[in-house]
């Protein structure tokens, strides 16, 4: 007669307890998924609701919106610049700046918080900063006329007369071999 061996119960325990502990795991990873997608739908709605706030110029009923869909996903670049431009426009500009920064912070390249945030701190008289910004916007789109003559403005106000020169006729240059699409 063949005799079986047998694990000890404390090995059989220590595996079943690992597996449940798995499984567990796998459980609150799904319900994880779940919440996460039902936050983003529920943060797009009032994402949603905060444009059509503002583009009907209720900019203080944008925010509180914003706000709402922000506490649902904090990662949202658009949702930060949206927030910044209703701020903005209330004139709101130290927490403006902190949202287009905040926006820019999550993805460097974002167009619209880059822009807006020169011209906030054009309005601010932090004309080097404001410089700084249409600089890398520059980089990033070397086409864009409007970037070296607001640029060229700027300029302009410190007095770097030849810089601002320099930023006006490449502005020029550049309208001349890409029209704006405003043209008729």
């Amino acid at each position: 007669m063949e005799e079986r061996s047998t694990a000890p119960k404390w090995l059989i325990i220590t595996y079943a307890v690992i597996i449940t502990v798995l499984f567990l795991l796998a459980i609150s990873e799904g319900i994880g998924q779940y919440f996460k997608a039902s936050n983003q739908s529920e943060s797009a709605k009032l994402f949603k609701s905060g444009k059509e706030k503002a583009n009907s110029k209720r900019y203080k009923e944008a925010i509180i919106d914003y706000d709402k869909a922000i506490s649902l996903d904090i990662k949202n670049v658009e949702y930060y610049c949206e927030r910044g431009i209703a701020n903005y426009e209330l004139k709101y500009f130290s927490n403006a700046l902190k949202d287009f920064n905040r926006a820019i912070e999550l993805d460097p390249n974002e167009l619209k918080s880059l822009y807006t945030r020169a011209l906030l701190k054009k309005d601010l008289k932090d004309y080097k900063g404001s410089i700084v910004d249409y600089t890398k916007l520059i980089k990033l789109f070397p086409n864009e006329s409007d970037c070296y003559r607001d640029r060229a403005f700027i300029k302009n106000k410190i007095n770097d007369f030849e810089g601002s020169s320099k930023d006006y006729v490449k502005a020029d240059e550049l309208e001349t071999h890409y029209p704006s699409n405003y043209d008729d």
